[in-house]
C-alpha cells in the first residue's frame, strides 16, 4: 500500500505526481513497521489487559490502550514518518549524492538539526494519531459487541469476512476524520524552517481554506481501508493461534488478550 502513502504525501506537499516515483521510501518505511507495530499492538494489548481487571467501560479501556500503545510506538514512528515523507516528497533530493538515500536523509538531518530532527512533528504527529487510533480502535471494537449481541457470539469469534469488513471500514473513518491532520503533520516534516502545529494550520487555512486540511483525503482513507481490512483479520488469527498454543502449552483454559 506505500504508493498510495506516497501519493497522498505529494498531494499535501503539492509535488508533482510521478509514477515511478511512488516506491520512494518504501525500504525505510518497511524495516521500521515492524518494530513500530510490536510496540503498538503490545502496548495496546497489555494496557487493555490491565484495564480489564478495573472495571472500566471497555470502550474507554480500548480508547486510553490506543493512546498508550500509539505513544509508546513514537519512539520508532516518528523518526520512520520524518525520514519517509522526505523522501516521498522529494524535499532532499537535490541535497542527496549517491549511497543509500535513507541513510544519507537520516545523516543530514542529524548534521542539520540534530538527534531532535528525527522527531519533528512529534506533538504534530501525536495529534493525529491519538484520535485516529481512539476512533479505529473503539469503531472496531464496537462493531465486534454489536456483532456479538446480534448474532450472540463471543466478540473474538468472528470470521475473516466480518474482521475484513470491520476493520476496513473503522480504518477508512478514522483515516479521513483525522486528516487535517495529516496533512499539517506532512507539511511540518518537510519543511526547512520548523512551525507549530497552530502556525501550519493557519497557513493552509489561509492559503486554501477547509479544502486545503482534506488533500489526500481520499488517498489517506482508501490506503487506510486496505491495510486494515488486511491487517485485523491477521490480527485476531494471530490472537487465536498464540492463545490456543498458550492452552496447549500451559493448560489454561484462556489466555487474556484484549
Amino acid at each position: 500500500m506505500h504508493p498510495l502513502d506516497t501519493l497522498k504525501t505529494q498531494l499535501q506537499t503539492h509535488q508533482p505526481i510521478v509514477m515511478k516515483n511512488l516506491g520512494r521510501g518504501f525500504t525505510i518505511s518497511f524495516l521500521l513497521a515492524a518494530p513500530q507495530g510490536g510496540l503498538r499492538l503490545s502496548t495496546y494489548e497489555y494496557s487493555k489487559s490491565f484495564l480489564s481487571t478495573k472495571n472500566i467501560d471497555s470502550t474507554l479501556a480500548s480508547a486510553i490502550s490506543a493512546c498508550a500503545g500509539d505513544t509508546v510506538s513514537s519512539i520508532v514512528k516518528v523518526p520512520r514518518e520524518v525520514v519517509t515523507a522526505r523522501l516521498q516528497s522529494g524535499v532532499d533530493l537535490q541535497s542527496i549524492k549517491g549511497g543509500n538515500p535513507a541513510l544519507a536523509t537520516m545523516k543530514m538531518i542529524v548534521r542539520e538539526q540534530g538527534v531532535k530532527g528525527l522527531f519533528r512533528g512529534f506533538w504534530s504527529t501525536t495529534a493525529r494519531d491519538w484520535p485516529f487510533m481512539v476512533i479505529l480502535f473503539t469503531t472496531y471494537d464496537s462493531f465486534k459487541h454489536k456483532h456479538q449481541a446480534y448474532i450472540g457470539q463471543e466478540p473474538d469469534d468472528i470470521t475473516t469476512v466480518k474482521s475484513t469488513i470491520f476493520g476496513g471500514i473503522s480504518g477508512g473513518l478514522a483515516g479521513f476524520l483525522t486528516t487535517p491532520f495529516d496533512v499539517i503533520k506532512t507539511n511540518i516534516m518537510t519543511k526547512s524552517s520548523s512551525s507549530s502545529i497552530f502556525v501550519v494550520g493557519k497557513e493552509l487555512l489561509q492559503k486554501s481554506g477547509t479544502k486545503g486540511l482534506f488533500v489526500g483525503g481520499g488517498a489517506r482513507s482508501v490506503w487506510w481501508f486496505c491495510v486494515c481490512s488486511m491487517f485485523f483479520p491477521m490480527y485476531e488469527a494471530g490472537k487465536s493461534t498464540l492463545g490456543s498454543a498458550f492452552v496447549k502449552e500451559y493448560g489454561h483454559q484462556k489466555l487474556v488478550v484484549g
